[in-house]
């Protein structure tokens, strides 16, 4: 080969590589960062963070990965007493017109925030930390 041809190919191989460098770090430094995973408090089936089955249930439905290890086998805090009177899972109503108050989208399971008298809404009968849960 003659040499213009090989320094010719030297100088591509460079440029090639240098682009494919700068083009991997670029992606690093702009590539999408998740945000860290905040938890506003831990929860604990043994230490009275609740005091019955359905509020720990309600957390756990809000995120079945299970951050808190609140369950082991799909049902939360399973050592925890039932609510009196049948659980806390109300079917709702409370709007006078046959519909629900929440459903317009949003969580399934909650949290939502308390509603303007302290309360929450029958669609989310458990309150805990300030939230309500199904």
């Amino acid at each position: 080969m003659p040499p213009v041809v090989v320094r010719v190919l030297v100088v591509t191989l460079v440029v090639v590589a240098s682009g494919l460098a700068l083009h991997m770090a670029w992606e690093e430094l702009m590539g999408p960062i998740a945000p860290p995973k905040v938890q506003a408090q831990d929860y604990d089936c043994y230490n009275g963070d609740f005091t019955y089955q359905d509020q720990a249930q309600a957390i756990y439905d809000a995120d079945p990965t299970d951050p808190y290890r609140l369950d082991g086998d799909g049902i939360a805090c399973d050592n925890l007493p039932q609510r009196p009177g049948g659980g806390g899972t109300g079917t709702g109503g409370g709007t006078g017109g046959g519909g629900r108050i929440l459903d317009s989208g949003g969580p399934k399971n909650g949290p939502v925030p308390l509603m303007s008298g302290g309360g929450c809404p029958d669609e989310y009968p458990v309150e805990l930390g300030g939230a309500c849960y199904r």
